[in-house]
């Protein structure tokens, strides 16, 4: 049990380890250069990664490629016009007027239909001018309709204040999400902003009500027999049918929705993180370009400049193979070429086989090397060399020779490489069962060159070398 929570402890740790490793804080953007652990290598075959915090992403256009990897984490569409208004359009927002007069209109002809009843009331109930029965039952349909007049207009008045704190509330929202700040100071912005409030519940029992008046007035227009009377209630009505279109076209509940969303996203940690994409590490560097394009939000302010980062990560593990092609000299007795000479005898026509010493340092040559090496997270790295090259003995005569040995590499995208090791180089040596140091010969078609042969011979060799390598992407 210890075992298993030491385990998921320390892949937690490390999976917390690699998610803050590469982050790049947007509002403290000075100190990025200090950000060593952003250059930090990645393990062969392991994904590299980073991520921008405290960015607002309503605010900025983010894209980011790696490696043929694009992403781009534009402002929402629908957000872009509201964004960019100016201080009239955000305070043409906040015009309630529409709604206000809508209300009232209720108001008002509610007035209208209870002037029709008064009219009918003052009537005689006995005689020529008597009310009739269809106005009787007028009098009882305006009475209803009066009653539910009065509380549609509280409902539509009601629903018109709530109209008026969601348009306020988008304004503030609005105002909110272009700030480029840190992500909890939005948030706490959010949060002493004013709560959303739902009119749903008010805007169904508006649309029930306008039905109830809707239907009242219908009934009127049919028991209505005057005509001065019908066209008074067929004008309410209208008027009434006019107010109910003009709450319709406010969208309350899709104004609602674009709140509720818009409090909700800029809530969310996840639209202050711009995430790269991660890229396997297969070669030797994964890039990252990244460009963050600030959005015209106010035509009063400044327009910030696009910034653009852009940094290599290296890979620091798994085998590499290199080539190089550098001068090498090697040293010792094995790397010299055996020297001979004639020396009189004094019987006539012979001379004594001498050797003579050779004062060369050592055997200069041209080597084409391969390494093998682990990549290092350093400049330095340590690896295995074979080569093969030429040696000169004149500049036409030239002799393959092998070496096998170390290397130090040196840099990573321009590579020096100090060798060393073994060499085998093909020297001059005696014919030694043919010939032997001392003994006399007659020196008539006696030819130096014929009493040596070239021989490997193993010796120790130095080398500097140079990788001219080139960009070649995966």
């Amino acid at each position: 049990m210890k075992n298993s929570i030491l385990i998921l402890s320390i892949v937690l740790f490390s999976s917390h380890a690699f998610s803050q490793e590469r982050t790049i804080d947007w509002q403290d953007f000075t100190n990025i250069n200090l950000n060593k652990t952003l250059l930090k290598p990645v393990k062969n075959r392991n994904f590299a990664g980073f991520k921008i915090i405290n960015i607002n992403k309503f605010l900025f256009k983010v894209e980011i490629t790696g490696k043929g990897f694009n992403l781009e984490t534009p402002i929402p569409t629908e957000l872009q016009t509201l964004f960019r208004l100016t201080p009239d359009e955000k305070s043409a927002i906040t015009d309630n007027k529409k709604s206000t007069k809508a209300a009232e209109d209720i108001k008002k002809e509610n007035e209208v239909m209870a002037d029709i009843k008064k009219g009918i009331e003052a009537k005689p109930q006995i005689g020529e001018n008597a009310a009739s029965v269809n106005e009787i039952s007028l009098v009882s349909i305006i009475s209803e309709l009066n009653i539910k007049c009065e509380e549609y207009y509280q409902k539509a008045a009601e629903l018109s204040g709530k109209l008026l704190d969601l348009k306020i509330l988008k304004v503030e929202l609005i105002d909110i999400a272009q700030m480029d700040a840190k992500s909890d100071v939005i948030k706490k912005k959010i949060q002493v902003s004013n709560p959303i409030p739902s009119p749903v519940s008010t805007y169904k029992d508006f649309l029930v009500l306008y039905a109830n008046v809707e239907s009242l007035y219908d009934d009127a227009k049919d028991t209505a027999t005057n005509e001065s009377d019908r066209k008074r209630i067929e004008d309410a009505s209208k008027k009434i049918e006019k107010s109910f279109e003009t709450f319709k076209e406010e969208n309350i509940i899709v104004l609602f929705d674009q709140l509720t969303f818009l409090h909700n996203e800029l809530n969310n940690e996840n639209n202050y993180i711009a995430q790269a994409p991660p890229i396997q590490m297969t070669g030797d560097f994964v890039e990252y370009k990244c460009k963050i394009t600030p959005t015209k939000t106010n035509i009063y302010g400044a327009y910030k400049s696009p910034q653009e980062i852009s940094f290599i990560i290296p890979n620091n593990s798994g085998a590499k193979v290199d080539f190089s092609v550098g001068p090498t000299l090697s040293l010792g007795n094995n790397a010299k070429n055996e020297l001979y000479f004639l020396e009189e005898s004094t019987t006539t026509g012979k001379s004594y086989l001498r050797q003579r010493d050779n004062n060369n340092a050592g055997l200069p040559g041209v080597a084409a090397m391969m390494h093998v090496y682990d990549r290092s997270a350093t400049e330095t790295a340590l690896g295995l060399l074979f080569g093969v090259g030429a040696g000169f003995k004149s500049i036409d005569n030239v002799d393959l020779s092998f070496y096998l040995g170390g290397s130090l590499i040196l840099g990573r995208n321009q590579k020096v490489m100090l060798n060393s090791g073994v060499s085998l180089q093909r020297v001059d040596r005696l014919k030694e069962k043919q010939y032997a140091v001392g003994k006399e010969y007659t020196t008539q078609d006696f030819k130096l060159d014929d009493v040596v042969e070239k021989v490997f011979k193993p010796s120790l060799f130095i080398s500097l070398s140079y990788s001219l390598a080139k960009r070649v992407d995966n």
